[in-house]
């Protein structure tokens, strides 16, 4: 009688363990890069909301003068100083420049220079550049926003034009890229 007792199993077999595992191994293959995907995009349209203040600042300057005399492309620095704003680098590390292009009195381009995306060295190649242009319609400003970089998957979909510089003028060199640095 002692021996007909049923055994109560206690644990887990090795085989269900092993396809817990493999679960979870898949998941975490879909997951990391989608992760991965939407941290860059938010990197990306922060780029944009960063440069709001210098676009109101533009369009404000463009008003009081009638022109964009006050926008100096090859000095980017002093134009930030001209229009009374701070440079947006300074608070957003997936911008590692902001440039102008101004290719006559009715048509410029504020360019935020993309960090490179991801982690590693420096690279044109893993970048993405927003143009946000300027168009005078009747005194006032239409802007909008164009792209130019390898990525266009990144890049808002209000954004996802390639760049023209035939039409709102051609940067004098290129942006500058900087490995984004990890928080403190």
């Amino acid at each position: 009688m002692f021996g007909t007792t049923p055994k109560l199993q206690a644990g887990f077999t090795l085989v269900e363990i092993m396809v817990v595992i493999v679960i979870l191994g898949m998941l975490a293959g879909l997951a990391i890069p989608a992760y991965y995907d939407y941290v860059v995009r938010t990197n990306v349209s922060n780029m944009l909301s960063s440069a709001d203040t210098v676009r109101s600042a533009v369009a404000e300057t463009r008003l009081q003068y009638g022109n964009f005399d006050q926008i100096i492309p090859g000095d980017a620095l002093q134009t930030f100083t001209n229009l009374g704003v701070e440079d947006p680098t300074l608070i957003n590390p997936a911008l590692s420049s902001v440039l102008f292009a101004v290719q006559d009195e009715n048509h410029m381009a504020i360019v935020l220079c993309g960090a490179t995306i991801g982690e590693g060295a420096d690279s044109a190649a893993n970048t993405v550049d927003l143009f946000l242009t300027a168009n005078v319609y009747l005194g006032g400003l239409k802007w909008g926003c164009m792209y130019q970089g390898n990525n266009p998957a990144y890049v808002p979909s209000n954004c996802r034009t390639l760049y023209d510089p035939g039409i709102y003028g051609v940067l004098s060199g290129n942006c500058p890229r900087t490995a984004p640095q990890a928080p403190i």
